[in-house]
């Protein structure tokens, strides 16, 4: 799924329960052995969790976040916002360590309520640390 929908779905509150319980049912049909896999790095903001309340009661649910290091969370951020604002990276990184940024830990916490028959991980984004040394690892081993 691209992240304009579920921003989309984000703005207007929409749940995305039903939505994506239909779809996973009407493409695996009888079969339970099959993997759905929703990515998108706006699924960490906090507001996207509620969207998916109750998918864990119709579905087998595994919310999985891959957090980067803040090594290179913060350049990239940086890289991404900050440099067209014209905020150095200097006092980009000064920022996010006066603020607490990233805010990994707030994004996840918002999960647990969401969806509590969930199995919750948490992965660090270092090849060495993933099964395969890579996230796919975690669904096709």
């Amino acid at each position: 799924m691209a992240i304009w929908p579920l921003e989309q779905a984000k703005r207007k509150r929409e749940s995305l329960t039903h939505r994506l319980s239909d779809g996973i049912g009407s493409a695996t049909g009888p079969s339970t052995d099959l993997v759905g896999i929703l990515s998108a790095e706006n699924l960490a903001n906090p507001q996207m969790a509620p969207l998916f309340a109750g998918l864990d009661n119709e579905l087998e649910v595994d919310v999985i976040f891959y957090l980067r290091p803040q090594f290179q969370w913060i350049p990239s951020a940086w890289k991404q916002w900050e440099l067209k604002r014209g905020m150095s990276l200097n006092d980009f990184v000064a920022h996010c360590i006066n603020t607490g940024r990233p805010w990994f830990k707030l994004g996840i916490e918002t999960w647990r309520p969401a969806l509590p028959s969930a199995a919750l991980h948490v992965r660090l984004l270092i090849p060495e640390l993933l099964t395969g040394r890579d996230p796919a690892g975690d669904f096709f081993t």
